[in-house]
């Protein structure tokens, strides 16, 4: 017990010794605090933290709406893939994955780039001409179309 008692008394004894330093280092601690404190403060009442407040929230609705119709369009593809004889989840999952390591390379990447630059204009072009907006009823035509042409047997360009 005695051998105990000396490391215990040791160990006190450097604990002692860094609450000490602790302690005269508080005072600099809670002063960098309120000046952190009065910072926020000062940004959470302006106009800019109002601006980046809505603008998160638009964007997390956005995301929202984006993951709805993500999960919608995998559930068509769990619903009607069965139907056609084709894969289940397993194969739905195998395919992204493909993709997934498709889309990683630069190609991909630049095919991503290129796809999201083409979707913006085509949404900036529906909205500058409402006319265009009749069309998506013939949305359902383009599947055979897309049918034929992903059945077609010849390489993909690069």
């Amino acid at each position: 017990m005695n051998i105990a008692g000396e490391g215990v008394a040791s160990f006190i004894s450097g604990m002692i010794k860094l609450s000490e330093i602790g302690a005269s280092a508080l005072p600099s601690i809670a002063e960098k605090f309120n000046q952190i404190a009065e910072s926020f403060n000062e940004w959470a009442q302006s106009d800019a933290a109002v601006q980046a407040f809505n603008a998160t929230i638009e964007t997390a609705k956005d995301l929202f709406r984006i993951i709805q119709q993500v999960i919608g369009i995998l559930l068509r593809f769990r619903l009607c893939s069965p139907e056609a004889g084709g894969s289940t989840l397993s194969g739905l999952a195998d395919g992204l994955a493909a993709v997934n390591r498709a889309i990683s390379t630069v190609e991909g990447h630049q095919a991503l780039v290129d796809l999201f630059k083409s979707a913006g204009q085509a949404v900036d072009n529906m909205k500058t001409r409402p006319d265009r907006t009749s069309n998506l009823p013939a949305f359902p035509r383009l599947f055979p179309r897309l049918r034929h042409t992903v059945t077609q047997d010849r390489p993909l360009a690069p």
